[in-house]
């Protein structure tokens, strides 16, 4: 379906739709080389992929904090370390990172998810300062 709709608006275009699962962190460095073999280098990498998570921080076990946690933060992590390297090489490469007011601010019944958005601010501002 994204592929079909990329078309529809660029014919043009040459589009490959990659699948990830991104609860599977050691999958990911495989995914992000996959990618790059497509057309030879990944220019961009947009994080948008995610999961919200409503509960109490007492009531929440640490299972859905991990998972949270993982999807929302580890996995972008993940995926620019994977492409790193080349970017460094290349001297060029740009990540988006998607994120949520609830990066700079939790709210009750939010804390994994919070947790997960403070983590991703604040490796992308270090990661952006390097």
């Amino acid at each position: 379906r994204v592929k079909r709709r990329c078309l529809e608006l660029r014919p043009q275009l040459q589009v490959e739709v990659l699948p990830l699962d991104l609860s599977q962190l050691s999958e990911l460095p495989e995914k992000a080389a996959k990618a790059k073999g497509y057309l030879g280098r990944v220019d961009v990498l947009v994080n948008n992929g995610g999961i919200g998570f409503r509960g109490l921080g007492h009531e929440t076990s640490i299972e859905v904090d991990q998972l949270v946690m993982n999807v929302d933060f580890f996995s972008g992590v993940a995926l620019v370390k994977s492409l790193l390297p080349d970017w460094r090489k290349r001297q060029s490469g740009h990540v988006v990172q998607v994120s949520s007011v609830q990066g700079f601010f939790g709210l009750p019944g939010r804390t994994a998810y919070a947790a997960a958005k403070h983590a991703a601010v604040g490796f992308y501002d270090a990661l952006r300062a390097e």
